[in-house]
């Protein structure tokens, strides 16, 4: 497992965990985000994967857990972000640990910098 340092995080915007796979996400100043496991005691991250949906700096990162209909669908959560680029994205994380981006929702007139889900 790697430690907190990864020489291509361009700039770190935010931080979220979540979810039952322990997982970590650091948004940047570029657009990406990297998505981590954590080990147990949260000392190690590992890299999974870099989601790169947005063209701007990433404002925040929300992890949900999903319903028990979705459950039944597969998903177990979705993982939320906001921009500099005026979209929300919407990543589903399945099952098995696969991630999916399941929605880019467009529309908003400026930079998004705060997402909330009850």
């Amino acid at each position: 497992m790697h430690r907190f340092t990864e020489p291509y995080l361009s700039g770190l915007t935010c931080i979220a965990a979540g979810l039952p796979q322990s997982l970590v996400a650091l948004g940047d100043k570029d657009g990406q985000i990297h998505i981590y496991e954590a080990s147990s005691d949260f000392k190690c991250l590992k890299l999974r994967t870099i989601l790169a949906h947005h063209g701007g700096a990433i404002h925040s990162i929300l992890f949900h857990l999903s319903s028990s209909s979705s459950i039944i669908n597969n998903i177990t959560g979705h993982i939320l972000s906001c921009s500099d680029d005026m979209t929300v994205g919407v990543v589903c994380v399945l099952r098995d640990g696969s991630l999916l981006l399941s929605k880019l929702l467009h529309g908003h007139v400026g930079r998004v910098r705060s997402i909330h889900v009850q």
